[in-house]
């Protein structure tokens, strides 16, 4: 049958129970989930996400008119369908999204990259090199989307439309406001990245510090590899407290492996790990992003004249 059950997405969603189910042998399947009343369909779940302007809960009408068969709400509303309570909606939307589209990234291996600078350009990259691997794999992010990393129904349907196009990879931006509002949580990380962090949205992080935290909740999802450059301090601190906490699959990128660089109005070049790479991508920043790619691969089992070949032949973005 199509569709997931409420319970399946109750006891995905922590913390959470279930009211308003008349018939508990119902058959009743979720189709669909979203957080915008205006674009509810028939057998949606909404959820009624509490926003800096707006409160969801404000928008549960229009949903049930549209054909919402349930609500995900924080507090009970006066209505007879099913609704899913939980302590925060926009924490628990991630693993209702996920488990709505068949946990796609549990037959997926994403990666997440996340800093200020380069993010584009290395989730390009590692997608390239994994195609010319003899994989393949798929992008998400600003060259992809709307935004650098959309709201968890997206991101999510999002991967299941790579995953039933029978990919196996997926390498996903992932920005400071999606970390900030959750709508990472319920992805399963293969390889999570840090490129750096210099002073950008701070009109939305109220300082660096903010900014850095915000960046560092990547590295809190369960992952077997974490790849951190320490281009900057703030790389460095990361890296120190991944370290402080025993992260055995902590991979550090330190600028000093890109050895003999060589830029031209054609390209650049550069020695690593003792193979020189030839690549048309041009300017001395985009040299610590194919490094940052490169050890992230080699991180991931990828033989190293594999990954030189693949590199010497992407484009840039």
């Amino acid at each position: 049958m199509a569709g997931t059950s409420l319970e399946e997405i109750v006891m995905a969603c922590q913390g959470a129970s279930l009211s308003n189910l008349e018939d508990p042998e119902s058959s009743m399947r979720v189709t669909g989930v979203t957080l915008d009343s205006r674009a509810v369909t028939q057998g949606d779940l909404f959820a009624c996400v509490i926003g800096v302007h707006d409160d969801g809960h404000q928008y549960a009408d229009e949903a049930v008119r549209k054909g919402a068969c349930a609500l995900l709400v924080e507090r009970k509303l006066e209505h007879a369908i099913p609704q899913i309570l939980v302590p925060n909606v926009r924490e628990a939307l991630g693993p209702a999204s996920s488990v709505i589209h068949g946990e796609p990234s549990k037959k997926l291996k994403v990666i997440g990259v996340t800093g200020t600078a380069g993010k584009s350009t290395t989730v390009q990259v590692l997608a390239d090199v994994l195609e010319r691997c003899g994989t393949t794999a798929d992008v998400l992010g600003t060259l992809t989307g709307d935004y650098t990393t959309p709201e968890a129904p997206e991101l999510q349907r999002s991967l299941a439309k790579i995953r039933d196009e029978n990919k196996e990879w997926a390498c996903l931006e992932v920005s400071s406001h999606a970390l900030e509002f959750d709508r990472v949580k319920g992805v399963d990380f293969e390889a999570t990245v840090f490129t750096n962090l210099s002073p950008e949205h701070l009109d939305f992080h109220e300082d660096m510090e903010a900014y850095f935290q915000a960046k560092r909740r990547l590295f809190d999802f369960e992952c077997p590899v974490a790849v951190v450059a320490v281009s900057d301090a703030w790389g460095k601190r990361l890296a120190s407290e991944l370290r402080g906490i025993g992260h055995e699959g902590l991979v550090v990128v330190d600028p000093q492996l890109i050895g003999n660089p060589k830029l031209t109005r054609s390209g650049s070049s550069f020695v690593w790990r003792g193979q020189e790479i030839e690549t048309p991508f041009l300017g001395a920043f985009n040299l610590m992003n194919l490094l940052v790619a490169a050890e992230t691969l080699r991180a991931l089992g990828w033989q190293q004249e594999v990954i030189v070949e693949g590199l010497a032949h992407v484009s840039p973005v």
